[in-house]
């Protein structure tokens, strides 16, 4: 009798936390979606993508991809006009490259880096734009110094943000694990506590 009432006690208990642990689990993932569809919203907001003489391009979404940059081609000391050319970084890349190049795209932030070669390769024409150093506070790619030789596996992805935006925050560079994080008002920040 009275174990039998003990058991069913604590039967009872651990289904009771099972479902409170569904109700978390199906609680965070309404919240991602919510968060994911506000992301969605702000990223079709007006047509950030080409704009101030920079752009990405094979990004799944506008606020991703390679960097180009749109820089006169001369020959011969003849200006032809202008073309499209890919930017690459030194690496280990630093952050404030990627802050420079959100910025000049009109976006709020920088919010990772992608590994070469993960959006394919580079429709630019001329010769590549290797960024060797920004301090994060300019206002192009290039004010920052830069030089004009290149490797392909050293071209430039970047994530940006705004608000809303949504990232994964972890210690092994992958953008598809880790921490979820939002970005808003000046800070990313964990969707769930």
């Amino acid at each position: 009798g009275r174990i039998h009432q003990d058991i069913e006690g604590v039967r009872s208990s651990l289904r009771k936390e099972r479902r409170d642990s569904r109700m978390m689990v199906y609680k965070s993932i309404n919240v991602l979606v919510a968060l994911l569809t506000l992301c969605q919203t702000c990223h079709s907001e007006g047509s950030i993508g080409k704009h101030n003489g920079i752009r990405l391009i094979n990004g799944f979404i506008k606020n991703e991809g390679l960097v180009e940059l749109q820089v006169p081609e001369t020959v011969n000391g003849t200006e032809l006009g202008l073309q499209w050319v890919p930017v690459c970084v030194s690496k280990p890349a630093s952050p404030a490259v990627g802050t420079v190049a959100c910025r000049q795209l009109g976006y709020e932030a920088f919010a990772n880096f992608y590994e070469a070669g993960y959006f394919g390769s580079s429709k630019g024409l001329g010769a590549a734009i290797n960024v060797t150093n920004c301090s994060g506070n300019e206002g192009s790619l290039l004010s920052c110094v830069h030089q004009s030789s290149c490797s392909p596996e050293n071209m430039l992805a970047v994530l940006c943000a705004k608000n809303g935006s949504l990232r994964f925050n972890n210690s092994t560079q992958s953008n598809h694990s880790g921490l979820v994080e939002a970005y808003s008002n000046g800070n990313w920040s964990n969707v769930c506590h």
